[in-house]
C-alpha cells in the first residue's frame, strides 16, 4: 500500500547547497550463508566496511546539515563509481565531496572533490547520518524481498530524516525522536 506513494517522497528532498557530500552504505538483506537459496533474491554478495554481505548499497547525496538531496540504491556487488550519476546530476549547483571510491580514471567531473582518508573532515557528516539511520530506522539489516518495497523504505527514510532535521532546526540531533 505505502509503496504506491513512494514517488511522493521526492517532494521531501532538499535543494543542494554550495557543498554536498556523497557516500554509499551497505545494507544486509540475508546472511551470506543463505545466498542463492531463493530465485527471487534481490541482494548480491559484495563488500561493505571490509566485510562480506549479501544485500544492497544505498547512496545518498547530502547537505552539510545531513539532509538528503538525492539517492539511489543498487546491489552490494556494485562499485561506488556506479553511483556517480547521483552526484553529477547536481554538479552545476554544488561541489560534491566524496571518498576515492567514486573516482574513475579518465573522467574528472566538474565540481567534484575526491578526498583522501582524513582529508576534509566535514565529509564525516555522512557517516553520522548513516549511524543515526542505523539506530533510529534499524536500516543495517532489513528483510525486504521485493524491489518496490525496498525502494519505498529508502524513500520514506530519506523523507523522515529531512523532516526530523527540519524539526530539530537544522541539527542532526534527531536521536530524541527515536524514543
Amino acid at each position: 500500500m505505502l509503496a504506491e506513494y513512494e514517488p511522493l517522497t521526492d517532494h521531501f528532498l532538499v535543494a543542494p547547497q554550495p557543498e554536498s557530500v556523497i557516500d554509499s552504505y551497505g545494507l544486509e538483506l540475508i546472511h551470506p550463508i543463505r545466498e542463492g537459496r531463493s530465485p527471487a533474491q534481490i541482494g548480491r554478495k559484495g563488500q561493505s566496511n571490509h566485510r562480506w554481505i549479501v544485500g544492497v548499497k544505498l547512496c545518498w547525496l547530502i547537505t552539510p546539515q545531513g539532509q538528503v538531496i538525492d539517492w539511489k540504491w543498487a546491489t552490494a556487488d556494485t562499485h561506488d563509481q556506479h553511483f556517480r550519476e547521483v552526484g553529477t546530476a547536481w554538479t552545476e549547483q554544488t561541489t560534491v565531496l566524496s571518498d576515492l571510491g567514486f573516482r574513475k580514471r579518465g573522467e574528472e567531473p566538474v565540481n567534484w572533490q575526491f578526498c583522501q582518508h582524513g582529508q576534509r573532515n566535514d565529509r564525516m557528516v555522512v557517516e553520522r547520518v548513516f549511524s543515526v539511520i542505523t539506530v533510529v530506522n534499524h536500516l543495517k539489516k532489513i528483510f525486504h524481498r521485493v524491489e518496490k518495497y525496498l525502494t519505498a523504505r529508502f524513500g520514506y527514510t530519506a523523507a523522515m530524516l529531512n523532516c526530523l532535521i527540519d524539526l530539530a532546526e537544522g541539527k542532526l540531533a534527531i536521536a530524541q525522536f527515536s524514543l
